[in-house]
């Protein structure tokens, strides 16, 4: 095989014949698929009949397939050519469909008039999203014009949105002029142009583009770019992203970009990400900034973490960074975690405190899980459901422990009957 796909290389023509003259077992349909590719880059006529020559069967059209691959990159339009003489199947249909995707990326304006031969409106529209695709990236005006083509909508918003990711990587200017000259009417399509331009932009200069972004920020769709212009400053500049977002109108676009510096900052220092969101943001904002901050500081050091989270106010954002926190603790001492979760006072982050401490040591003690799990809120929702799961664990071990638990625990009659139900059906059967 070595020596044939070497021979193939200078004379496929002979390399062809000997593979024939080669033992059954040793024809393999790999080797006439790389012998046939290869003579097909240097007569493509001679090498489709030679494939034609094969016995009907798998091997043949396999090989009429590898000879119409390697006919299509070289040659297309001659390759399509030849697919019309085929006779119908499956090997045509494949053959066509290689050579009309070669010819749309090499000749796009030649390979429309093959539309109207194509099985359905799908594969139609498919290939006007493939032609706009070609024309984008060797004359963008040329692809603009082709949109007045296009009637499936869902082709033309894609299409849109080609041109102006493709027409930006060589004039980023050029291509957001034509993406805000859209009729607003395109609604999605518009915008997602913008974005797609925005997006380039962000990647390849963020500090161009955050001035841009700043001066233009009454307008949505680059107000709603913030956030991701912050954090491609932060990657280099993380001060000068902080700078930038401080300086921009107050709302959502602003605390979403200022979230998103913190996030950053937040990696090498949480203690600052912590200090500036509480400098930069309030109310909803800064409990979700917090409670990022928190996620990334428990898991580098709970320790340091610890007196920042207990000094937030009770309530849902400090529960949930407290809960993180228990989980991050347990790890590294989990009866140290269990005490000092004894000591918080009732409220939603103890419970919350709880509820980490049990998913995390619950089976591995379950009569102390079911009596953390009693000193859950009434009103806490983790309450019902951690007092089930914890007694079923137990009761599956021991259901006479697990009714003494139920009988001791200070328990509503209604909680107490509901677990007892489910002692009963770990109790044996008589």
């Amino acid at each position: 095989g070595v020596i044939l796909q070497s021979m193939a290389e200078t004379n496929p023509a002979d390399a062809f014949a000997i593979l024939q003259k080669l033992p059954l077992d040793e024809r393999t349909p790999e080797l006439f698929g790389q012998i046939l590719s290869q003579w097909s880059r240097v007569d493509p006529a001679a090498a489709t009949n030679a494939a034609l020559s094969l016995p009907l069967g798998q091997d043949r059209s396999r090989a009429l397939e590898d000879v119409a691959d390697a006919w299509a990159k070289a040659d297309p339009a001659a390759a399509l050519a030849w697919v019309e003489t085929l006779p119908t199947g499956s090997v045509s249909d494949s053959a066509f469909s290689n050579a009309l995707g070669e010819l749309v990326q090499k000749d796009p304006e030649a390979a429309e008039k093959y539309l109207p031969s194509l099985p359905n409106d799908d594969a139609r529209n498919q290939m006007q999203g493939q032609i706009v695709q070609a024309l984008a990236k060797s004359d963008p005006a040329s692809a603009v014009n082709y949109l007045a083509q296009i009637s499936d909508s869902k082709t033309l918003n894609d299409a849109i949105q080609t041109i102006a990711a493709t027409w930006a990587q060589n004039d980023r200017g050029a291509a957001l002029a034509w993406a805000q000259s859209l009729p607003t009417d395109l609604g999605d399509a518009r915008n997602n142009a913008i974005g797609g331009v925005m997006d380039n932009w962000i990647k390849a200069d963020p500090a161009a583009a955050a001035n841009y972004v700043a001066a233009h920020f009454s307008d949505e769709n680059f107000a709603g770019k913030a956030a991701d212009t912050a954090s491609a400053l932060a990657a280099s500049n993380p001060q000068a992203a902080l700078n930038w977002v401080a300086n921009l109108p107050t709302g959502a676009n602003h605390d979403g970009a200022v979230g998103a510096v913190l996030n950053v900052v937040a990696n090498s220092n949480p203690q600052t990400a912590w200090n500036d969101a509480t400098q930069l943001l309030d109310g909803k904002s800064l409990d979700n900034a917090l409670d990022s901050i928190a996620d990334t500081w428990t898991q580098q050091a709970p320790m340091d973490a610890l007196p920042m989270i207990m000094a937030m106010p009770e309530g849902d954002a400090r529960a949930e960074a407290v809960e993180k926190l228990t989980s991050a603790l347990v790890v590294h001492d989990s009866l140290a975690t269990s005490e000092w979760v004894n000591t918080l006072p009732a409220g939603p982050s103890h419970d919350a405190a709880v509820a980490s401490l049990i998913s995390a040591e619950g089976k591995n003690d379950p009569a102390t899980a079911f009596n953390w799990a009693t000193t859950v809120g009434e009103n806490d929702s983790h309450r019902q459901p951690l007092l089930s799961q914890t007694l079923d664990v137990l009761a599956a071990k021991d259901p006479v422990a697990a009714y003494s638990a139920v009988q001791a625990a200070n328990l509503t009659d209604a909680e107490r009957q509901s677990l007892l139900v489910i002692i009963q059906k770990h109790e044996p059967t008589p």
